[in-house]
């Protein structure tokens, strides 16, 4: 066999080999396709893969979620913010699962909690207090001497968060008569900057691990 007989030859089996990958490329993507009529977040997902991009951690949490029974694809999304001090709860409506990787991308702050087959729920932690604490919050004792805060006056011993406890002998050593009956009365607190000067302060009269020890 001379060289041009070899040569096409060889173009007829690179033409039956390009072929075959056609066909099967073409099966490939219809297969993709039909996932991801069936299956809304498979999309995002085999693209990832496909391209080898680095996935948003966030993000990519939402993918493998499970299908939603609307019809568009969507799921009721609830968002919990967890504060210094409180908790919100709000309905951010129904969502396709691409909406909730958007907002899971733009705002890092976000967090996946729990998923079910028709609900997201996500939540965030505030350095801030809820609207709800700004109005009736306040620092005082418990019975136990320990620093708490409180919703409305410590004699109501409504407790919200307890923190740590108090040596009261040194606190009533060192600090001012006027500040050690507020805090028995209760110190009220209207914003966060209030919230971590009050615990920055007593945390100096904190009974410390050797001391409840002895």
């Amino acid at each position: 066999m001379n060289y041009a007989n070899m040569l096409k030859q060889l173009k007829k089996r690179l033409r039956k080999k390009r072929n075959r990958l056609s066909l099967a490329f073409w099966c490939i993507a219809c297969l993709l396709a039909l996932l991801s009529l069936l299956f809304p977040g498979f999309a995002a997902s085999s693209l990832a893969l496909v391209s080898g991009a680095p996935a948003n951690p966030a993000a990519a949490s939402a993918v493998n979620l499970p299908a939603s029974p609307d019809k568009d694809g969507k799921k009721e999304v609830i968002l919990h913010r967890q504060y210094a001090c409180g908790e919100e709860t709000t309905h951010l409506g129904s969502k396709t699962l691409r909406e909730v990787q958007s907002l899971l991308t733009q705002h890092p702050g976000l967090r996946l909690e729990k998923t079910t087959f028709d609900r997201i729920e996500l939540t965030e932690k505030i350095n801030d207090l809820s609207a709800k604490c700004k109005e009736n919050a306040y620092f005082g004792l418990d019975e136990n001497g320990n620093l708490t805060l409180f919703d409305g006056l410590p004699s109501e011993k409504r407790a919200v968060r307890t923190f740590f406890q108090l040596d009261i002998a040194q606190l009533k050593s060192s600090l001012p008569v006027e500040t050690v009956k507020q805090l028995y009365d209760g110190i009220r607190i209207r914003d966060y900057a209030e919230y971590t000067s009050v615990l920055s302060t007593f945390s100096d009269f904190a009974v410390k691990a050797t001391t409840l020890t002895q």
